[in-house]
């Protein structure tokens, strides 16, 4: 089993906002086309949505929110998130290998963080590997009211230093795969 692509932002929303949240990532959405191929090849109907919307549980995002601590999205071609009180992880279909190796999959998915992140007022966007990995151990944090500060410190304490920029991340090796995440300023002035 392979080792899934995260990214974990910090969001501005309010509650009110919360029960437009599906509304408003739908209105923004757009696929990167560096991506395209990616999804064309692997992410099948079915097993995808056509646009951002709740799990079935609750009717709205703010009363799954009180209810479970977090709301559960299913997204376009190939995202799911959980929104928490102050964070929100986005997951993607595509592995953590293709992220780190593949320059268009690379491209693809911090463009699209970075359009999400424009919607959810985030100024900070944290990729990394799903569970597995040490970095993974992060997610942890979402359930504890944390936000993104929070993350990266606990990061830079029990993993490391991030990679220094996208760059680099062509030269992270099968060894440094485990330890290795990036974070990535968005939307100054937020």
């Amino acid at each position: 089993m392979g080792v899934d692509f995260t990214a974990i932002v910090d969001h501005g929303l309010s509650w009110d906002e919360l029960y437009e949240l599906p509304r408003a990532l739908n209105a923004a959405w757009a696929l990167p086309p560096a991506l395209r191929p990616w999804v064309q090849e692997w992410v099948r109907a079915g097993r995808a949505s056509w646009g951002w919307k709740l799990s079935e549980l609750n009717s709205n995002a703010a009363e799954e929110l009180f209810n479970e601590g977090y709301v559960s999205m299913d997204g376009p071609d190939g995202f799911h998130a959980s929104v928490h009180r102050r964070l929100i992880e986005f997951t993607h279909l595509a592995r953590w290998s293709s992220f780190l190796h593949e320059r268009d999959v690379r491209q693809g998915l911090r463009e699209s963080l970075r359009l999400l992140s424009t919607v959810v007022r985030a100024s900070m966007v944290i990729y990394l590997p799903d569970s597995g990995f040490r970095p993974s151990e992060a997610s942890d944090l979402l359930f504890e009211d944390a936000g993104a500060g929070d993350v990266k410190k606990w990061l830079e304490t029990n993993v490391g230093p991030s990679i220094a920029d996208a760059g680099s991340l062509l030269d992270v090796d099968d060894d440094s795969a485990e330890t290795a995440y990036f974070i990535e300023e968005v939307n100054p002035g937020r």
